[in-house]
């Protein structure tokens, strides 16, 4: 059964878990994104990431904080088969118009909701970032 966009872009909400590709950072492989904030113009995401020794690496050049990278055990009631790092640091902002295109051309798939607790990690992690604009900052205050 094929769901059409508005039904699906209906019920996406935050702390919603995508499966895509933007080809982050010069990476085009598939990574899991956690929905941050379903604006009607821009939708913002945190990428997450199983490789421990890239987020570090990124935190610690930068003289960042360790708070702003957040682990998510792979546990039988976590969404993820593999340890999970998010780096909040980064998070990643696309157009509506360029969402909706990458769902029509199939290549968005839903996996899950990130617990309240994780989500929560994400935002305090986004806040105390040096990096992240202010912008972004206020949709969480």
């Amino acid at each position: 059964m094929e769901v059409s966009f508005e039904a699906f872009y209906q019920v996406l909400k935050e702390k919603s878990i995508l499966y895509f590709s933007l080809n982050y950072q010069g990476n085009p492989d598939r990574h899991y994104y956690v929905l941050l904030d379903k604006g009607t113009e821009v939708l913002l995401f945190s990428v997450c990431t199983s490789k421990l020794d890239t987020i570090l690496n990124f935190v610690k050049k930068r003289n960042l904080d360790y708070d702003t990278i957040v682990f998510i055990e792979s546990e039988p009631d976590n969404p993820f088969s593999k340890n999970t790092y998010i780096n909040c640091n980064s998070p990643v902002s696309i157009p509506y118009s360029e969402f909706k295109k990458m769902f029509k051309e199939g290549k968005i798939k839903y996996k899950d909701q990130l617990d309240d607790r994780y989500f929560d990690q994400i935002i305090n992690g986004i806040l105390k970032s040096r990096l992240v604009e202010r912008r972004i900052k206020k949709l969480f205050l």
